[in-house]
């Protein structure tokens, strides 16, 4: 079969807290060892990619299309403090973003 199919989504109340995070990814292992599944081979993560890394060492690590495109728009308010040109610079990089990963 060559079909990606999603195992399990993780959602924390907030990103940033790691004990959250780490509680999640110890339940899903235990849920592969009790179910005989393989662990994921590609992992899907927002940011904490050394938490994943950590909890699932034997599976590529990819980032998430939104927490990338977000990420982008924080550091363009950032650098370029015209909005029409911010908006034009955004568009053209989730074009290409996109393009790369499509």
């Amino acid at each position: 079969m060559n079909t990606i199919l999603p195992f399990a989504q993780i959602f924390v109340h907030g990103e940033k807290d790691e004990p959250d995070v780490i509680w999640g990814f110890n339940e899903l292992k235990s849920l592969t060892i009790t179910t005989d599944v393989p662990l994921p081979r590609i992992a899907v993560t927002g940011r904490d990619i050394a938490c994943t890394n950590a909890a699932f060492p034997e599976s590529d690590m990819m980032l998430c299309r939104w927490h990338v495109k977000h990420n982008v728009e924080a550091q363009d308010k950032k650098k370029i403090s015209n909005n029409s040109k911010r908006s034009l610079a955004v568009a053209k990089f989730v074009d290409q973003f996109e393009q790369a990963f499509n």
